[in-house]
């Protein structure tokens, strides 16, 4: 695979794009990267489920998930998906839908949903904020570590309050310490554990990473721990902003590096900053193309 460093966003200055923020062209990077799949080795139906962004079967084992993440480490998008995408967030119109803490009070739509997980105080609740909508905060940040002890779902709709949801975002828990009782962290994590074991409605996860620490044992703990449940996961690196241009260089291709060993993950690891809004574009991208609107 071609080497990470070799991204445009790790080799420029960090600063907030130019473009409009509905301009998704910048999205496809790479004329000169290797095929998306090689399909010569894999199954027809397991590429599939890579290229959908769906959830791989139950029958297979850990060991028998695909290593395709090699060939994905730019997503390319087609100017007909560049406007569908454009369009979609422009009509938005996101919502807080409800917390949940038992199974039985999940939504009872059959809509993608896509999870946010990170470690606490990853700078989820900023992220999610931007990717939802620039003009207020739905998604509640705390500087009190685990403040989010739930499921919160978050509806988005297209156009009219009263059309059924097209996806829901999925603020989950964090992990780490948290300002909580022990058994109130063993509740929100079970409920957390049975949802992703569960969930057919979850297409995929989104790792959040401090880039100011990286992939720490927690983060690697957790990602590993994924395996088993078949969810295709997709790495985030949060903060951007607060690192120089060599430590950037240096947390993106240790970062690759390891996401690489990963069967489950797609190798198209994101930078972004909340603060600057740099990467939202391809976060919002990324969540659309996962959830199977594009």
């Amino acid at each position: 695979p071609p080497s990470s460093s070799s991204s445009s966003s790790s080799s420029s200055s960090f600063s907030p794009p130019s473009s409009s923020f509905d301009d998704y062209s910048s999205f496809s990077l790479a004329a000169n990267s290797p095929p998306l799949l090689n399909s010569s080795i894999f199954d027809e139906d397991r590429l599939e489920v890579l290229r959908s962004g769906g959830r791989l079967s139950k029958v297979l084992l850990p060991h028998e998930l695909v290593r395709v993440q090699q060939h994905l480490r730019v997503l390319h998008i087609s100017p007909a998906q560049q406007q569908k995408i454009a369009l979609f967030y422009k009509r938005m119109l996101p919502a807080f839908e409800l917390s949940c803490k038992a199974l039985a009070h999940l939504p009872r739509s059959a809509a993608p949903e896509i999870g946010f997980f990170g470690r606490s105080n990853v700078g989820k609740s900023s992220l999610m904020n931007e990717v939802l909508t620039s003009k207020k905060k739905l998604v509640h940040s705390s500087s009190t570590p685990g403040h989010t002890q739930a499921l919160n779902f978050f509806s988005l709709r297209i156009s009219s309050p009263r059309s059924p949801p097209a996806m829901y975002l999925v603020d989950m828990p964090g992990y780490g310490y948290a300002k909580a009782p022990k058994n109130a962290k063993n509740e929100w994590l079970s409920v957390m554990h049975n949802y992703l074991h569960t969930r057919q409605q979850l297409k995929r996860v989104f790792v959040l990473i401090d880039a100011r620490r990286g992939i720490g044992k927690k983060d690697r703990e957790f990602l590993d721990d994924l395996l088993p449940f078949g969810i295709v996961v997709q790495v985030v690196l949060t903060k951007m902003d607060k690192l120089s241009r060599r430590e950037r260089e240096s947390v993106v291709v240790d970062t690759q590096r390891q996401v690489d060993e990963l069967p489950n993950a797609l190798a198209a690891v994101l930078e972004t900053s909340a603060k600057t809004r740099d990467g939202v574009q391809h976060m919002r991208a990324a969540i659309l193309i996962a959830a199977g609107l594009v």
